[in-house]
């Protein structure tokens, strides 16, 4: 979202970001000195988990957050949910920007979705709470994905169809670290081949599945893994993912902490291979950050970046839930020069996944919307 307000503004449109928290330290390329930040509340962001706060984020939250726009607004993109019924409160022309499953969806069409299917009383609750998730989608005047599993998705339980936009990594991964001081931050020695996963620690992440590719390749190769996620939204699947890395020895190291951008950096750069085995993914950030840095990637086929990187060089591609494929293509990429490869897939991300060119889309976007509601 910062990284669209930033492409928008440098095309010279007038951006102001509203949101309910913000935290200045953790924006990425200045991005809190350079836009127009409003928030409910700053400081430290601890995302609401429990029912019961995410029904005062979207109840009470969302209206806060609405009146935060001013009058003068031409357009509204609301990112995620539930800043849709922030921007369906505002009563401007809105553009909804969709990654991630609503509660809606998750009782309606549970297969499409990231979490494990609930049962039928779990259903018929999402569907119950998930009302004006469909309000709110059917007032949008667009809809905006990152992969065809989504615009699947969005037809399925909104009836409506979705714009398919992709978007690049944040320019700062293009100008990675001196590769051999960032192994030197992390402690890798020049001897050892790391693999580095990354994202906040949720069961679809399928992290176990690396620990356990790595567990069992043989002791001779000198392998280290490196993970690192937050666990403030899953404390269970964290615990379940210490408990395994503490079986696989010291080969494994996992951080239960949110990674900041520059050390975010460091770290693909200190990789020799950037591992994201997600059950699903509405898309996948990561990858494209390391491939940006020079890093190639493995990536598991059920992710919506794979629609634009698969069969590109420095990539990968192994199933979901297939830890005996993942470290198949661990030996590949230990045995390979898969570095040298993907610095051609670098060079076209650069040009055709650019946020430039994402900012510029998204304008044709908010000015087909505003047509519409001029001659509605």
């Amino acid at each position: 979202m910062l990284q669209l307000g930033l492409a928008l503004q440098e095309l010279g449109h007038r951006v102001m970001v509203a949101c309910h928290d913000f935290d200045p330290e953790t924006t990425p390329d200045r991005a809190a000195e350079r836009l127009d930040i409003r928030a409910i509340r700053r400081g430290e962001v601890i995302p609401p988990v429990a029912r019961g706060e995410l029904l005062r984020r979207q109840w009470r939250g969302m209206p806060a957050v609405a009146r935060l726009v001013p009058d003068e607004v031409d357009v509204v993109n609301a990112h995620e949910w539930p800043a849709s019924r922030a921007a369906r409160l505002n009563g401007a022309v809105w553009v909804w920007t969709r990654n991630d499953d609503t509660a809606w969806e998750r009782g309606l069409i549970p297969e499409t979705t990231l979490f494990e299917k609930p049962s039928l009383p779990g259903r018929l609750a999402r569907l119950v709470a998930g009302v004006p998730d469909v309000v709110d989608a059917r007032s949008a005047a667009s809809i905006v994905v990152l992969d065809r599993r989504n615009a699947d998705a969005v037809r399925k339980a909104y009836h409506r169809d979705a714009e398919i936009l992709r978007c690049g990594p944040p320019e700062m991964f293009f100008d990675p670290p001196e590769r051999a001081a960032a192994r030197r931050r992390f402690g890798v020695d020049e001897h050892t081949f790391l693999a580095a996963a990354v994202g906040v620690l949720f069961p679809h992440r399928r992290f176990e599945d690396l620990v356990r590719a790595a567990a069992g390749l043989p002791a001779e190769l000198r392998v280290g893994v490196r993970i690192v996620g937050s666990d403030q939204q899953d404390g269970a699947y964290a615990d379940m993912l210490e408990g395994l890395v503490a079986e696989a020895g010291d080969r494994v190291r996992l951080e239960r902490r949110a990674i900041p951008q520059d050390d975010l950096r460091d770290l693909y750069a200190a990789a020799d291979v950037m591992v994201f085995p997600n059950r699903r993914q509405a898309y996948g950030l990561a990858p494209l950050e390391a491939l940006a840095g020079g890093t190639p990637v493995i990536l598991s086929t059920g992710i919506g970046v794979g629609e634009v990187l698969a069969g590109r060089p420095g990539v990968l591609m192994v199933p979901p839930e297939s830890p005996d494929e993942i470290a198949a293509a661990l030996r590949i990429a230990i045995e390979t020069d898969l570095r040298s490869a993907a610095t051609g897939t670098r060079e076209w991300m650069r040009t055709q996944l650019s946020n430039r060119r994402y900012a510029e889309r998204m304008v044709e976007i908010y000015e087909e919307a505003l047509g519409r509601r001029r001659f509605a």
